[in-house]
């Protein structure tokens, strides 16, 4: 997946969103994945930490 530091950022902010509103059977694990993989990569700044409110956008 090719994203900016700033669009890698808001997606994994809407997948945590998701995973925490989601119930359990909604693909949690492909989310979980991706979230995982997303983290994984360098990011520049820490999605907790991000300008962006995910509530917001």
């Amino acid at each position: 997946m090719f994203l900016d530091p700033k669009e890698r950022l808001l997606v994994i902010r809407a997948l945590q969103k998701v995973i925490e509103t989601q119930p359990p059977y909604a693909r949690f694990d492909e989310y979980k994945q991706l979230l995982d993989r997303l983290k994984g990569e360098e990011p520049e700044q820490n999605a907790e930490e991000s300008p962006y409110d995910i509530d917001e956008v």
